[in-house]
C-alpha cells in the first residue's frame, strides 16, 4: 500500500507542481515530505492505533481533499 502511496505521489508531482507554479524543487519537497509524514505516522500512530481506524480516517482525509 505504501509503494502505491509512493506512485501516486510520484505521477501526481509534475501537476502538482504546475498548478502551484513550483519548479523541480518543489517535486522534490513533496516526496521528502510525502516520506517523512508517513514514516512519521506509521512509527507513532500507524503500530498502536487500531488498523481499522486507521483505515477509516485515512479514507475519509483523502476523500476529503480529494476533490478539491
Amino acid at each position: 500500500m505504501d509503494l502505491l502511496d509512493a506512485t501516486i505521489t510520484t505521477i501526481a508531482a509534475p501537476t502538482i507542481s504546475s498548478s502551484l507554479h513550483g519548479g523541480p524543487g518543489l517535486i522534490k519537497w513533496l516526496g521528502a515530505s510525502y516520506a517523512l509524514a508517513l514514516g512519521v505516522l506509521l512509527v507513532t500512530g500507524g503500530w498502536t492505533a487500531a488498523p481499522v481506524a486507521a483505515l477509516a480516517a485515512g479514507v475519509i482525509f483523502f476523500a476529503a481533499f480529494a476533490q478539491r
